[in-house]
C-alpha cells in the first residue's frame, strides 16, 4: 500500500478511516495490525483484501495492481490471490465443513469436484477436524467453525491470509488453540498472514506487530489516550486552569462555612482535599 488513504461522506463532512497508510507485507510474514475499535484497522483489511477501494493511493497484491483493477478482475483475485477468515465465521449454514471448504475451489474452476473434496479432507485434517467433515456449522463450536474458516482461506494457495479478529468469538481455550494453529502455518508451512485486531495476545504470535490509531499507520505503539491525559496537568494552560479552580471551589467552602451551610468538620475534610489537590500542582493554600 503506497499513500492509501480512505474518505467516507461527502458535503463537507468526510471521515478519513484512512491517513496517507503505506504499508509493505513481505512474503512469509505474521503481520498483526493492533488498534481499537473505530481506528481504521478493518478498513485496512477490506483494501489489502480488495473488499473496498481506497479513495487515493495504490495497492499492490502479489505484484497485481488492484487498485487499477474492475470488479471481475477483482473477483478473480479474491478467489485466487486472498484468504479470508472473519471474526464471525461467515460459514454457509446449509453446506457441510467439507462443502464450505471446497466452494472456493470449485469456484475458481482449477479443481474438479473431486479434486475439490480431496483437497478439503486434506485441509481440515490440516485444521485438526478429521472426522467433522459432514457436520453443518450449527452442529461445530465456536472455534472448530474457525478453523472450517481457516482451512477454506487456504483452500485456494493464497499469496496471502487476511484474518479479522480472528479469535473474538471464541472462549480462551478455542483462542488458543487457533492461534496456535496459525503460528503453525505461518513458521511451517511458511503462509503469509495479516491479522487485525485488538487483542494483545494475538499480537504475540506475530513475526512484526504495526499500529493503527484514528487511521493513521506507526510501527511503534502511539501515545495512549491515557498518557494523553495525564499530560494535561503538565500544560501551563492547564495548570493555570486548575489555580483557577481551586480558586473558586475555595470561595465557595469559605462562603458555606460562613453561612452555616456546612459544619466545621465538614469544613475542614474539604479543605484538606483542595490542600491536596493544590500540593500536587505545587501551590500552598
Amino acid at each position: 500500500m503506497t499513500n492509501v488513504s480512505k474518505v467516507y461522506g461527502a458535503n463537507g463532512h468526510a471521515v478519513y478511516a484512512l491517513r496517507h497508510v503505506s504499508l509493505e507485507i513481505k512474503r512469509g510474514e505474521l503481520l498483526v495490525v493492533m488498534g481499537p475499535s473505530g481506528s481504521g484497522k478493518s478498513t485496512l483489511l477490506n483494501i489489502v483484501g480488495t473488499l473496498d477501494r481506497p479513495t487515493e493511493g495504490e495497492v499492490v497484491v502479489a505484484g497485481v495492481r488492484v487498485s487499477e483493477l474492475n470488479e471481475d478482475a477483482l473477483s478473480r483475485v479474491r478467489c485466487r490471490t486472498v484468504g479470508f477468515v472473519f471474526q464471525f465465521f461467515n460459514l454457509i449454514n446449509n453446506l457441510t465443513a467439507l462443502e464450505n471448504v471446497m466452494l472456493p475451489m470449485v469456484l475458481s474452476g482449477d479443481y474438479t469436484t473431486s479434486e475439490a473434496r480431496e483437497k478439503a479432507r486434506e485441509l481440515l485434517r490440516l485444521v485438526g477436524l478429521e472426522g467433522l467433515e459432514e457436520r453443518r456449522p450449527t452442529q461445530l463450536s465456536g472455534g472448530q467453525q474457525q478453523r472450517v474458516a481457516i482451512a477454506r482461506a487456504l483452500a485456494n494457495d493464497p499469496a496471502i491470509v487476511l484474518m479479522d479478529e480472528p479469535t473474538g468469538s471464541v472462549d480462551a481455550e478455542a483462542a488458543s488453540k487457533i492461534l496456535s494453529l496459525v503460528r503453525w502455518l505461518n513458521r511451517v508451512r511458511g503462509h503469509t498472514f495479516m491479522i487485525v485486531t485488538h487483542n494483545p495476545d494475538v499480537a504475540a504470535i506475530a513475526t512484526r506487530v504495526v499500529y493503527i490509531r484514528d487511521g493513521v499507520l506507526y510501527e511503534r505503539p502511539p501515545e495512549s489516550a491515557m498518557e494523553r491525559v495525564k499530560a494535561l496537568r503538565d500544560l501551563p494552560g492547564a495548570r493555570l486552569a486548575y489555580l483557577r479552580m481551586l480558586l473558586v471551589e475555595l470561595r465557595s467552602l469559605l462562603r458555606r462555612l460562613e453561612s452555616g451551610a456546612i459544619g466545621p468538620q465538614d469544613g475542614a475534610r474539604e479543605l484538606e482535599r483542595l490542600r491536596r489537590v493544590a500540593r500536587e500542582l505545587g501551590v500552598r493554600v
